[in-house]
């Protein structure tokens, strides 16, 4: 938090020295405000004081922010229809935030629900609060990593002030200079959020290679010019890259995962095998069962969700082109591997095969050639 407000002023003074040698270049206007006399506040007047501010903002938090929140409400639980919805993804305001999503997406903040609370935020900086918690029910920290949620802060430090700040623009300097102002702190807010943020997307896969997280390349990539450089997930293949040829995974690389995934950062195993070959390697990275931790098996064919092994996605050929593969491969005396859903079979294994595969997955091995596919 104390980062926030150090930005904040160092933002202000970075860019009152651009304004001072841009637009308001030339000599200084002398200003002279004439202070009066201090005195120990009497405890009548402070009274007074605190009143009147405590007023101003119950009366702007039954007002502006209550309004907003019934809006917010209204529009996320009806359709265009006027129906009542049951998701809100199929909302008029689920609707709405999504056309404004894509340009949040690079800050992390892709979450329409999210856009919806920043919008909310012109009304009153007070309002992104209450609309989060209006639309995330659970809690906003399932649709935030460490990063996005840093981001979330510095563009709410930065962009726009509230509407009755640009009202007070517009009357003293015109409508010109408070859409000026406008877009200038939302498009400085983006880009500050976006530098802490670094929605990058890698994807490591490579060959008989030592996996590239090692310290001095970690510390280069997540430490630099003190703001997280960092990218939101890494896939990784595993054996010849993560694991190394004796079975073991070095101890630089499991700390180095284990920082990654405390700063929000999802490490993905992206395999051949069948994912319930790699729970120990999940066990060992402390991936083990995980919420919102993924892994990718069958070169693709699969990607299931860490906890309970949950299967989201899985592509598999048909049968009639298994057997053609199959009944190809007969022809050239070559090692068959059918994989299925739960199991590996495997025809044909040679000596060196058995190996291989020796402590990576199960396989049962098949002594006929007629398999039967359906």
């Amino acid at each position: 938090m104390t980062g926030l407000y150090v930005l904040g002023i160092v933002v202000g003074v970075l860019v009152a020295f651009l304004f001072k040698s841009t637009l308001f270049k030339g000599e200084a206007v002398p200003f002279v405000m004439e202070l009066p006399n201090y005195r120990l506040p009497g405890l009548k007047n402070v009274s007074q004081l605190l009143w009147e501010k405590a007023k101003d903002f119950l009366q702007k938090a039954f007002t502006v922010i209550f309004v907003a929140t019934v809006l917010v409400w209204f529009l996320q639980s009806f359709n265009l229809q006027f129906d009542m919805v049951k998701d809100s993804s199929q909302s008029i305001l689920a609707m709405i935030a999504g056309w404004i999503a894509p340009v949040f997406a690079p800050l992390g903040l892709q979450d329409w629900r999210i856009v919806t609370s920043l919008i909310s935020g012109f009304m009153a900086k007070e309002s992104v609060v209450s609309t989060l918690q209006v639309l995330f029910a659970g809690g906003v920290h399932s649709a935030l990593t460490t990063l996005s949620a840093a981001s979330l802060l510095v563009f709410c430090l930065i962009y726009s002030p509230c509407v009755a700040a640009i009202a007070s623009i517009k009357r003293e300097l015109g409508a010109r200079w408070a859409i000026g102002v406008v877009a200038w702190q939302c498009v400085l807010a983006w880009i500050l959020a976006f530098y802490c943020s670094c929605d990058w997307f890698c994807i490591i896969s490579s060959f008989n290679a030592t996996f590239f997280l090692k310290e001095d390349v970690y510390n280069f990539f997540i430490s630099k010019g003190g703001c997280l450089l960092m990218y939101k997930l890494i896939a990784c293949d595993l054996d010849e890259t993560l694991i190394k040829p004796d079975r073991t995974i070095d101890s630089r690389d499991i700390e180095a995962i284990k920082k990654l995934k405390d700063l929000g950062v999802k490490f993905v195993l992206a395999t051949g095998r069948g994912y319930n070959t790699v729970q120990g390697t999940l066990k060992e990275l402390d991936l083990f069962d995980e919420a919102n931790q993924y892994v990718i098996s069958y070169n693709g064919g699969a990607i299931t969700e860490n906890k309970d092994n949950r299967l989201l996605h899985f592509e598999g050929i048909s049968f009639e082109k298994a057997e053609e593969l199959y009944k190809r491969g007969l022809k050239y005396d070559v090692v068959i591997h059918v994989y299925t859903r739960d199991a590996v079979y495997a025809y044909n294994l040679t000596e060196d095969e058995k190996r291989y595969v020796q402590n990576r997955q199960e396989m049962i091995e098949i002594f006929d050639q007629n398999l039967d596919f359906f």
